[in-house]
């Protein structure tokens, strides 16, 4: 009896766990559909900003393009997609129906969105095309690190921090893919040894029997 109220909570517990991380995944795909949306109507939706009681064209409604120009203007901007990403991870991770590495995936993120947006953000105060239209390209957090950066070491110092720190991650990324193949391709080997070795065996035990 308490092995079987102690398997009925297992369960439990994991059906909370599979519709809690449903619903988080759920919701993040939609905030990756709004921010979706905004970088195709968002130019119609500034009008919002001045007559918030006109319609928005934003897929999600007013409500996406609000919480699409709040994340857009104030974090990471067009980096900031990866943030539903994360999350949408986040909650198949909770469900327990795929294997995340979510440290690994919070630190990809988190790197990327830092590196995107510092250089979206220098290579808008190098074209001024960039500067006319509806998106801060660099987003708040962009804006602010592009702007410490170049004040302690310039310009060029800029482009020589960017370049290196987008070299260090392909390199990063590149030891991690070929780990990854090794690792499949010494599974997929260990895989073909042990089914040789069954088919040896079944061999040799059907030798012995026809001997017998």
């Amino acid at each position: 009896q308490d092995e079987e109220d102690a398997e009925k909570k297992g369960e439990h517990s994991d059906n909370l766990k599979f519709v809690w991380g449903f619903i988080l995944a759920c919701l993040s795909l939609c905030l990756l559909l709004a921010l979706i949306s905004h970088f195709f109507t968002g130019a119609e939706d500034q009008q919002l900003l001045s007559h918030p009681q006109l319609p928005a064209t934003n897929w999600l409604g007013k409500f996406g393009f609000w919480i699409a120009y709040w994340l857009i203007e104030n974090t990471f901007c067009i980096a900031s997609i990866l943030i539903p990403v994360l999350l949408i991870a986040t909650g198949i991770r909770i469900m327990g129906t795929i294997k995340i590495r979510l440290h690994k995936w919070f630190l990809n993120c988190m790197i990327l969105m830092i590196w995107i947006s510092a250089f979206m953000a220098f290579l808008k105060l190098q074209f001024e095309t960039m500067q006319d239209g509806f998106i801060n390209w660099g987003g708040m957090i962009g804006d602010n690190e592009i702007s410490m950066l170049i004040e302690k070491v310039g310009n060029l110092g800029a482009i020589i921090t960017l370049g290196v720190t987008a070299l260090l991650y392909i390199f990063y990324l590149s030891d991690e893919v070929i780990t990854a193949i090794r690792n499949v391709v010494n599974r997929n080997t260990k895989n073909n040894l042990s089914e040789t070795e069954i088919s040896r065996s079944e061999e040799r035990f059907s030798r012995n029997a026809e001997t017998d």
